[in-house]
Parts: C-alpha cells; structure tokens; sequence
C-alpha cells in the first residue's frame, strides 16, 4: 500500500546510508537497511523538511533529541519497549536486561521488540546493550551491523 503523500530522503554516513520515510503527518522508517525503495516518492511537505533538518542536526552533533512523529506498527508489547527506548538519553545506555525488568518481561523478548523497530535511529534501540558487550543490531548479531551500532553509539558519546 502506498499512503497519500509519502516522501522518502538519503543521507550517507560513515557506516552506510540512513533512509527516512514517511507521509504528511509521521516518520515510517528511519534506519540503515531499506530494502526498498518509495518509486516516484519524494514529494515535499513539512514534516520532510523538519525530519531532514533534525536528521542532520542529529549527524552534526548527537546531543540533540529528536521531536518527530513516528507510526510504528507492533504488538503492545513492542510498543511499551520502543517506549522505554525513548526514555534513554544520548550518549546513555541500558541493557536488554535492565529494559526487560522495567516492563516485568525477558531480555530476550526486549532484543525481539527491538529488532523490529522499524524507527531505529529515533527511537533508539542501538541504546540497548548486552550485559557483556554490544548485543544485536537490526537482527544481527555480527558484520556491518555491529559497525553501525558501534559507531551510532561512539557518535553519541
């Protein structure tokens, strides 16, 4: 389904490109690994003009909060973990475990909701470590996206 005045932006970074999408009222998507593209869809509005200034704001100085409205779409309890993740400041961490004794749930279950977190870089699952190192990122556990993840973190601290 493609949704009434859906926009689409790229910026390169040091460990890849960060996409942004979304439409006339919230961000969909902000993250490393789009596997598709929005054809045609690059139209402006206002709310493309503020994700893309906020989005380089972020790049130049990690620091900064970002205000967006975001539509994820995810069980309610993916929902209450990409909550807390909101909750942790740049430059700060918790672990998987720490998130789950928060919500009264398993480490395990949080890593998952993690994974799914279609707005990666806004709401900030690459905040959430193991208890002995950098856990996942996006599902995986090795490769490019531990570099993502190491450098998001090392951006922000």
């Amino acid at each position: 389904m493609v949704e009434i005045n859906s926009w689409q932006f790229s910026v390169p970074t040091e460990v890849g490109v960060l996409t942004v999408e979304g439409n006339a009222f919230f961000v969909t998507y902000a993250g490393f690994h789009r596997d598709k593209q929005l054809s045609g869809k690059t139209g402006d509005c206002t709310l493309k003009a503020e994700a893309k200034k906020q989005v380089k704001s972020y790049l130049f100085d990690a620091s900064m909060q970002f205000e967006l409205p975001v539509m994820t779409h995810g069980s309610q309890f993916q929902q209450s973990v990409w909550s807390v993740l909101e909750q942790i400041p740049p430059g700060q961490t918790r672990t998987y475990g720490e998130v789950a004794r928060i919500l009264g749930s398993s480490a395990r279950a949080v890593g998952g909701a993690c994974k799914k977190n279609p707005v990666a870089v806004i709401v900030p699952c690459h905040r959430v470590v193991a208890a002995n190192g950098l856990g996942g990122y996006g599902g995986k556990t090795a490769g490019n996206n531990l570099r993502i993840k190491s450098w998001l973190l090392a951006h922000e601290a």
